[in-house]
């Protein structure tokens, strides 16, 4: 997951998010020194979501563990009831084990 305080999904030319369509994004996990994490035992959700839809009706699931590759998905039905612009946002949050838990920064979603 990129640094900073915040995540854009679809706010350039190159990753555009339309009302109505399905959001399906790929998702790394890495260490601080850019390795992947290894996702083979790990609990993944969407949690903060705003509006709660996107948790309860999206979903983020390993693809491949060693590499610590994931996919972000969020059905179209989800996007279509949003506003065009930056009204969505959620986190993502790992959990490893009871002492080691992963909290992403806020991702938005802006819709056109």
């Amino acid at each position: 997951m990129p640094a900073g305080d915040f995540i854009v999904i679809g706010a350039t030319s190159a990753d555009t998010l339309t009302k109505g369509s399905s959001l399906v994004r790929s998702v790394n996990w890495e260490d601080e020194n850019g390795d992947p994490l290894d996702l083979s035992e790990v609990d993944l959700s969407i949690i903060e979501a705003s509006p709660q839809a996107i948790a309860t009706e999206g979903s983020i699931t390993v693809t491949d563990s060693l590499a610590g590759e994931s996919e972000l998905y969020v059905p179209a039905g989800i996007t279509a009831a949003l506003s065009v612009g930056r009204f969505a946002s959620f986190r993502l949050k790992a959990i490893f084990s009871e002492t080691s838990i992963l909290v992403s920064q806020v991702i938005t979603l802006e819709i056109t």
